[in-house]
């Protein structure tokens, strides 16, 4: 039998999350069965919801690279795929991207990896003002970002004060791969991915921490009421996965 670790199960545990979203009565009713539930309608209804109930709140953290599109070539590209997971925001977050950059400067290619922060001034708001309760609006200012580095990129550390054209952005390691094969054709020339120091991913996080005496601690990934139970973990993490494959397919519930 397969072995998961514990970001395997929550990731597939946000993905059964959202398949029960966005499934009718009757279909959430069949899920339950599949995993051997039985009682009243609503006792099986009822056992799946404290599974599949999640909320964020102080000094959390959630990854949701795929509520985006692994990799962007164009500024007229919308790279947010238009869907928000099941949660609810408890306390103020941000997100934020560690990505890889590939910029052209005299038709050469490099490169690099970088955060991708909001910036509340080119969004039109105050300095800062860029955390929020609403996962949605977090999305569309995330996509927002996107495009406008796409057109220019400006470091706010002035690691590209020349404003070199970015020829792409990568959000995940697999769209990392993805864009270099793309670009090293097209360019007709070799890249490469950067060393980088985590996996390349878009992440949601609190605005607060917490602390044991004077100390802060590293935020906490986000969890849900009840895991998955043992006997029928491997079931549930197989079936999350191969349905949320086949639902974001194109045409698909979730596409």
């Amino acid at each position: 039998m397969a072995t998961y670790t514990a970001e395997q199960e929550r990731r597939a545990q946000d993905r059964l999350a959202e398949i029960w979203r966005a499934s009718t009565r009757r279909e959430k009713l069949r899920i339950a069965e599949r995993f051997d539930y039985r009682g009243t309608d609503e006792s099986k209804l009822r056992v799946m919801r404290r599974m599949l109930t999640s909320s964020l709140g102080p000094g959390e953290k959630a990854n949701v690279s795929d509520y985006f599109k692994p990799y962007s070539t164009s500024p007229q590209e919308d790279v947010w795929k238009g869907r928000v997971p099941p949660w609810e925001l408890d306390s103020p977050y941000l997100i934020k991207g560690y990505v890889m950059y590939v910029t052209e400067t005299d038709g050469t290619l490099t490169s690099w990896e970088q955060w991708l922060n909001l910036d509340g001034e080119k969004l039109g708001r105050g300095e800062g003002e860029v955390k929020s309760r609403s996962i949605k609006r977090l999305f569309e200012d995330f996509n927002w970002m996107v495009r406008h580095v796409l057109s220019r990129y400006q470091s706010a550390e002035g690691f590209n004060p020349e404003a070199r054209p970015v020829a792409g952005i990568a959000f995940t390691n697999k769209g990392a791969k993805a864009l270099i094969d793309e670009l090293e054709k097209k360019w007709d020339q070799p890249i490469g991915i950067p060393v980088h120091t985590e996996p390349f991913g878009i992440n949601i996080h609190s605005t607060t921490h917490d602390y044991e005496g004077d100390e802060r601690q590293p935020l906490r990934s986000k969890t849900y009421q009840r895991a998955f139970p043992k006997g029928k973990r491997h079931a549930m993490i197989a079936y999350a996965n191969r349905a949320y494959g086949q639902m974001t397919r194109t045409g698909g519930r979730l596409a």
